[in-house]
């Protein structure tokens, strides 16, 4: 068997100098040993490595099984909503805030509002399906999610309701182009981006 030199200090308490001796490659698993009993028990660097890797299979079994929510959904603003404890933001779009006004006809228009109507609209009493692979900074799970097997995020952005928001997905780019083709929703007023409006107003929250 192939050896590799490992140093350890002769005295390490007084600083003495280091020497070199023998340690066999030794795999993880040099797994069973026996006892003077004749039992069984693990090896020292076998279990030192099981108690790491088990915890990092634990962990990745909750995240796949947190990847996925379904259930009665709470509209929070027009494009993030709560299924019981977990708050969601719609991934890929981008919807005027609450407090957030457009322009028709040099009257304002409550678009950011219009935009959480519309979204409680279209879930209704249905129950919502999410899913998600990541989370914001507010840890928000940034999610696609479905009622009936349709899309909200892409009919949001189709109604022009919502904005692709392409800085972070290009998803939702072509129902964008249809919406502003069609002067639909915010796309028949003047507005601000929703993410330039938030840097003008700093008390609102991003989103």
């Amino acid at each position: 068997m192939r050896h590799a030199s490992l140093r350890v200090p002769l005295n390490p308490g007084q600083g003495a100098p280091a020497t070199t001796r023998p340690v066999p490659r030794n795999p993880e698993f040099e797994s069973i040993s026996r006892g003077r009993a004749g039992g069984r028990r693990l090896n020292r660097r076998s279990a030192t490595g099981w108690s790491v890797l088990l915890p990092a299979l634990a962990l990745a079994t909750l995240t796949a099984h947190a990847a996925e929510l379904r259930g009665r959904a709470d509209v929070l603003d027009g494009d993030s909503l709560r299924i019981g404890r977990q708050e969601i933001r719609l991934h890929g779009i981008d919807a005027p805030e609450y407090r957030q006004t457009c322009v028709q006809d040099e009257r304002p228009r409550r678009c950011g509002i219009e935009a959480l109507r519309a979204l409680e609209q279209m879930i209704g009493t249905n129950p919502v399906r999410c899913t998600w692979e990541e989370r914001d900074t507010y840890d928000r799970a940034l999610a696609t999610c479905y009622v009936n097997g349709e899309n909200l995020n892409a009919r949001l952005v189709a109604a022009g309701l919502a904005l692709a928001y392409t800085r972070y997905s290009s998803r939702y780019a072509s129902e964008q182009q249809r919406a502003r083709d069609a002067g639909l929703g915010v796309w028949a007023t003047r507005f601000e981006l929703p993410w330039r409006w938030r840097r003008q107003h700093a008390s609102a929250r991003t989103r």
